[in-house]
């Protein structure tokens, strides 16, 4: 029958992991571990157990070897107890991380709603500026246009009293 290290091996490399992956994935600080568990010369507590079993998406006892490796009847309920508590802290953890990122991405949104509705805010003044712009230009223009004409009405007239004066 096999050991647990040599399960663990089996399953990490039909899974196509690293040693290195694993032990990321399990938060450990060192490679080594994941070595020395496949090598036989340390096993794994009950909860890297726990978590290699999620992380590979495999049962329990697929990973557990003849060797006993943190075989759940061979605990003392201290030490389930204790596993159990670590594996609640650490998805506390995790749930509060997620929590945070939420409450930090729907800032983000609220930033960008607000940021959108001040440049809303800004095209409508735009806007205004340039149909009050508009509107007093046209009428500039049609004042200098009058003006034009009653300046081009008063020139013709004197050309004809002009004529009319000389033909007298």
């Amino acid at each position: 029958m096999s050991t647990t290290g040599e399960k663990l091996k089996a399953v990490r490399l039909q899974k196509g992991w690293s040693q290195a992956r694993v032990a990321k994935a399990l938060d450990e600080k060192y490679t080594t571990s994941v070595s020395r568990w496949e090598t036989g010369r340390a096993r794994p507590n009950t909860r890297q157990l726990e978590r290699l079993s999620e992380v590979f998406g495999c049962e329990l006892k697929e990973l557990m070897g003849s060797d006993g490796a943190a075989n759940p009847a061979k605990m003392d309920e201290s030490e389930k107890i204790r596993a159990l508590n670590e594996s609640i802290v650490k998805k506390n953890l995790r749930i509060q991380e997620l929590e945070a990122k939420v409450k930090e991405l729907e800032a983000r949104c609220k930033d960008s709603e607000d940021q959108a509705l001040e440049l809303m805010l800004a095209a409508e003044d735009l806007k205004n500026k340039l149909e009050k712009a508009d509107s007093s230009k046209v009428k500039r223009l049609k004042e200098e246009n009058d003006q034009l004409k009653k300046l081009m009405f008063e020139k013709w007239l004197k050309e004809e009293l002009g004529k009319q004066l000389k033909s007298a």
